[in-house]
């Protein structure tokens, strides 16, 4: 017996727009959030992006979201039925496909990538995916150290001594990018309702109540100072020396990324609202921005640098697009010295980086930073009048993800 509604093969590659984002206030490790489960975060996001009929106000049926992809920690603190869970709990309909990815900021980043790609090739109309990140439970798990021949094989290094290599070779004054990151530490947290309306959506228990309705991030830079080891440890000198055998002429690296300049560790979910631009048409749905291509590259921590401009240069000539072409770049991580070094390997002005004090306290959410850094570009090409931008997520665990978006107000 025939299939009385097939499914048409498409004939050519989708269109997809970046549509709508949300996410929960950030909270520090062992605060409000951490009593909730993280279906519980999950749904609140889910209901906020649902596609509602016009009529009743209630989720439509026929706008459901086809897939659901979500980059999240890897020591095992969300659970494989978090996902129809929070589905459950949002009353949203039964989704064709859902998935989680393990890692770092690069999971976040690649869970969009992966509902793009099932947007693009006609699995879905409609698809959310974004970052959960919730250090309190995920701490304390990571593997061990490589051995030291090992190591010197692959040139493996701590992210932070390889923001320092980054830092050093690109010629970036580590005395003022410590000035900087002085000056927005002792800022403080950008105000909840500046980042951007209607973004971040109050967390609410199985009462209903109230559990966090703005950032609460202020104490945690403050505690982890007064922690921060004094001195370069035997292990980062150790380190130095393996980095100087891949450049011999690098010389004694400034310390541009001490502990105590870290910003505060961050636990939260965000999601984005993905759809093709048939679909944007049917549901009345206001595209924010075209999804135009992206592009992953592999790496060893020293050359973190290096692997995104291979990304990016893969991304432009996927669209067609020049360096010079490109009118912002926002970077999601938390190492400060590393945009300004990429910038500078591009050949690109450091006037072309969305940099500030927000992005500093929010560049420590693991999975969840491609979701912050992403909408911070997007508002940034909204509120500047420019065209085209690019995220980077420069990957801690080997990976660098690059996405090419450009401004649209239609489909």
């Amino acid at each position: 017996m025939s299939n009385s509604n097939p499914s048409p093969k498409p004939t050519a590659t989708h269109e997809v727009w970046i549509l709508d984002s949300r996410r929960t206030p950030l909270d520090r490790p062992g605060g409000a959030l951490g009593d909730l489960q993280p279906a519980a975060l999950l749904a609140v996001l889910i209901d906020a992006l649902q596609v509602r009929s016009a009529e009743t106000g209630l989720p439509d049926p026929d706008g459901s979201i086809d897939t659901l992809v979500l980059g999240c920690a890897s020591e095992g603190g969300v659970r494989a039925n978090t996902l129809p869970a929070a589905l459950a709990r949002a009353g949203a309909p039964a989704l064709a496909a859902a998935s989680l990815i393990e890692g770092g900021s690069e999971a976040g980043a690649e869970a969009l990538r992966l509902a793009v790609a099932a947007l693009r090739g006609g699995e879905a109309r409609l698809a959310m995916a974004g970052g959960l990140h919730l250090p309190a439970r995920t701490h304390g798990h990571r593997g061990p150290s490589p051995d030291v021949l090992g190591a010197l094989a692959a040139l493996t290094v701590s992210p932070r001594t390889a923001a320092d290599v980054a830092t050093s070779l690109h010629a970036i004054d580590a005395q003022d990018l410590q000035v900087k990151l002085e000056a927005w530490r002792r800022a403080g947290p950008p105000d909840p309702q500046a980042v951007a309306d209607g973004f971040i959506v109050p967390v609410r228990d199985l009462n209903g109540l109230c559990v966090l309705a703005d950032d609460d991030i202020g104490g945690a830079a403050v505690a982890r100072e007064a922690n921060a080891p004094a001195g370069v440890s035997e292990t980062r000198s150790a380190q130095h020396a393996l980095a100087r055998q891949a450049w011999p002429d690098l010389g004694d690296l400034a310390l541009a990324h001490p502990a105590p300049l870290d910003p505060p560790p961050l636990q939260g979910a965000g999601l984005v609202l993905l759809g093709r631009a048939d679909a944007a048409r049917t549901f009345g749905l206001r595209p924010r921005a075209r999804w135009v291509a992206s592009a992953a590259a592999g790496h060893r921590t020293l050359h973190m640098v290096q692997a995104a401009v291979g990304a990016i240069d893969d991304a432009l000539a996927r669209a067609g697009w020049r360096r010079s072409q490109l009118d912002c770049l926002a970077v999601a991580g938390r190492f400060r010295g590393v945009p300004l070094a990429l910038a500078k390997a591009l050949g690109l002005d450091d006037s072309c980086l969305i940099d500030g004090p927000e992005g500093w306290w929010h560049g420590d959410a693991g999975a969840l930073t491609p979701v912050l850094a992403l909408e911070r570009l997007l508002r940034h090409l909204e509120r500047a009048g420019q065209r085209r931008g690019a995220l980077v997520c420069p990957g801690e665990t080997g990976a660098c993800v690059v996405v090419l978006v450009e401004r649209g107000d239609h489909a």
